[in-house]
């Protein structure tokens, strides 16, 4: 009996020892799964403080874009963030923040410095895309509404590789199953910047497109263009569509009506006199001589249509250097007659006009229009385009490049906004090159209208384009639209072409006022403008002359 007793207690023991273990395992269990439930209830938020799309550069590695500093401010919801951000942007903020901080969940702010002193803020530097005043806005182009996607200009060309590059930084919190933020744990910085300084290196040089932009304003140049062209290489150094608009308000600027979302340096326009160029290229290169002699009475019977000179007791006998000088439409009538419209229109083909021009990925000019031969019904006409008139239209651009042609020595050049993409070491990953510059009238024909056109600019209807130094070539125009104000008066468009400096052409500079009226007195002084400025860009010693001498 005490045997059985003594198995039975030990029985019992065995059961409870084990029972035991059971239970300890159990409770080991159930804490291991509430452990795993706490970890469960707890994760991160990332929040993206700053981010840029890849740079845009001008010729000199000088930024056109992100050049504003600003400060962002990632804040995680307390009391205490609360009052450290209202303490900085002021009372007049107190409920919005209120309404923030309510939320508890982590937000970006803008901010006006970093001197926010506060554990539950991180301040990190951005930038702005563009600046107050962007440079080169239209060669620059706009983003979409979200900031994501180029939509026009450059932006818009290298989207991709721009999109691809730059950098960003964020924020990562740890919160709880409600997404609160957890005060214990500090929060994590993460900045993604292998790629920042990548981007795309422009043929714009920021120096050269500051002055054509304040001679656009100084000069209340209104609707209008201007561009400068390396008259070498058809590079674009500068390149200005007036009026200007802000990249980041674009719906504003599409409810203007002066269109200033219009690039007007790729738009096509009646060119006039300027025209009068290419014709005497085409007389010289098939043998009409220079010295030919006309008579201006003031006014030319061609078939019956009457044309008028702008002297309308006329210039008397004229040849072909004092013709430019004057600008008179009765002697290159009679040019034109000599030459033949299918010899002008060869001519005017290989000066590239009718012909779009690509200046990068998806940023083409207008084509304008060349009549063919076929075209021009009479005799009338051809009279009309032997001075620039009719149904010639040509895009600042393409003049840009028929006056480069007289200024290098008898080469067309292709015009380009983009020298090549840049990684973040500025190392090339790729050449954006146009093409080569092609010979298509001889050097000496060139340089025999070159003279003749630094004779306009310095003694003829040019005048007001003469610089201070150095001298310049060029021709003005004063081109008849067709089209009448409200007060029954024609729309006349001022041009001025031309090259500087006189002996060493360097730059070709064209400028368009749109209504603007006689080329001379309105295109011609904004030309004078740029070329006093580029003197001192190319000689800065000079500068301190000028100063000295004061």
């Amino acid at each position: 009996m005490k045997k059985m007793k003594k198995r039975m207690a030990a029985l019992f023991g065995l059961f409870i020892f084990c029972f035991s273990i059971v239970l300890m395992r159990i409770y080991v269990i159930g804490q291991s799964d509430m452990l795993k439930s706490a970890a469960q209830a707890q994760s991160s938020q990332t929040i993206e403080v700053a981010h840029s799309r890849g740079m845009i550069y001008d010729c000199n590695g000088e930024p056109l874009v992100d050049t504003e500093q600003r400060y962002l401010a990632c804040v995680a919801p307390s009391e205490e963030s609360a009052e450290a951000l209202i303490s900085m942007l002021g009372e007049n903020k107190r409920q919005s923040i209120l309404e923030k901080i309510s939320s508890r969940m982590p937000f970006v702010i803008e901010v006006p410095s970093a001197n926010l002193f506060c554990p539950q803020i991180q301040v990190l530097k951005g930038t702005n895309r563009y600046g107050k005043f962007q440079l080169a806005e239209h060669v620059i182009g706009y983003l979409d509404a979200g900031g994501i996607n180029g939509m026009a200009g450059i932006e818009k060309a290298y989207n991709d590789y721009l999109n691809q590059t730059g950098y960003s930084a964020s924020v990562r919190y740890t919160v709880d199953a409600r997404g609160n933020v957890l005060d214990a744990e500090s929060p994590q910085i993460l900045l993604e910047e292998e790629q920042r300084g990548a981007g795309v290196v422009l043929t714009i040089d920021r120096y050269i497109q500051m002055i054509c932009e304040q001679a656009a304003w100084n000069q209340n140049l209104g609707k209008g263009a201007i561009v400068v062209m390396e008259s070498d290489t058809g590079k674009i150094r500068a390149m200005v569509s007036s009026p200007g608009y802000y990249n980041d308000n674009i719906e504003g600027a599409m409810e203007q009506e002066a269109s200033p979302l219009i690039n007007r340096a790729l738009c096509a326009y009646p060119v006039g006199s300027t025209f009068k160029l290419c014709l005497t290229a085409s007389a010289l290169e098939n043998g009409i001589s220079p010295n030919t002699i006309y008579q201006c009475t003031g006014a030319v019977d061609v078939n019956g249509q009457v044309f008028h000179c702008h002297e309308r007791g006329g210039h008397n006998w004229l040849d072909l250097e004092r013709a430019l000088k004057v600008s008179c439409n009765p002697y290159f009538i009679h040019l034109g007659s000599l030459l033949g419209k299918e010899k002008l229109y060869k001519t005017a083909f290989d000066f590239g006009f009718s012909r779009a021009d690509t200046l990068a990925p998806g940023i083409t000019s207008e084509e304008g229009n060349l009549p063919k031969p076929a075209q021009i019904q009479s005799d009338a006409d051809f009279a009309n385009l032997c001075f620039g008139q009719g149904s010639l239209l040509a895009t600042p651009v393409q003049v840009a490049k028929m006056i480069s042609v007289f200024a290098n020595g008898g080469n067309l050049v292709f015009p380009s906004l983009v020298e090549k993409l840049v990684d973040a070491q500025g190392n090339t990953v790729s050449n954006e090159t146009m093409g080569e510059p092609t010979r298509i009238i001889s050097k000496e024909t060139a340089d025999t209208i070159r003279g003749f056109m630094e004779s306009v600019v310095s003694n003829g209807t040019g005048i007001y384009a003469k610089p201070e130094n150095m001298g310049a070539g060029g021709k003005t125009a004063s081109t008849q639209t067709g089209i009448y104000d409200e007060n029954g008066e024609e729309i006349v468009h001022a041009w001025f072409a031309g090259f500087f400096p006189e002996e060493t052409p360097k730059y070709t500079v064209v400028v368009l006022k749109e209504g603007g009226g006689e080329g001379s007195y309105i295109a011609a002084p904004i030309f004078k403008e740029i070329a006093d400025n580029l003197y001192y860009y190319m000689n800065p010693d000079k500068i301190h002359e000028q100063n000295d001498g004061k």
